[in-house]
């Protein structure tokens, strides 16, 4: 199974070396990182977009796939309305709440694993 890994404002994805470790064997991890240039966020999250279609030219329309959000319960920097609106972009959006702090893949991974892989399943149900 793979699965796009989307890093927060440091923009480089090292923050989840140790999350990415704890994956288990049959998930590949690919991290899109800010650093390829993107000078506003909408330019990501196209870019986003055109990493999980085959066509780029679906890239500019709503994304009927499966997206797990994971969202930190104790997060100070992401508020509840801003992971609210990635159903905007993909509306088939499920969101998990998570009882961490921002870097929650980096405290529970573990936990994080477990609501990823339970997602995967009832997605291939």
């Amino acid at each position: 199974m793979r699965f796009l890994l989307l890093p927060g404002l440091d923009g480089t994805g090292k923050l989840f070396s140790r999350f990415v470790r704890k994956r288990p064997p049959s998930f590949s991890c690919e991290v899109l990182t800010y650093d390829d240039g993107f000078a506003e966020f909408d330019e990501y999250v196209n870019a986003v977009k055109v990493r999980l279609c085959a066509d780029t030219k679906l890239a500019h329309a709503p994304m009927d796939i499966p997206v797990l959000n994971l969202r930190a319960m104790q997060d100070r920097l992401i508020t509840k309305a801003a992971t609210l609106s990635i159903a905007n972009i993909f509306p088939y959006t499920t969101s998990i709440n998570v009882n961490a702090p921002h870097f929650l893949l980096q405290v529970c991974p573990e936990e994080c694993w477990y609501h990823i892989k339970k997602f995967v399943a009832n997605c291939s149900a």
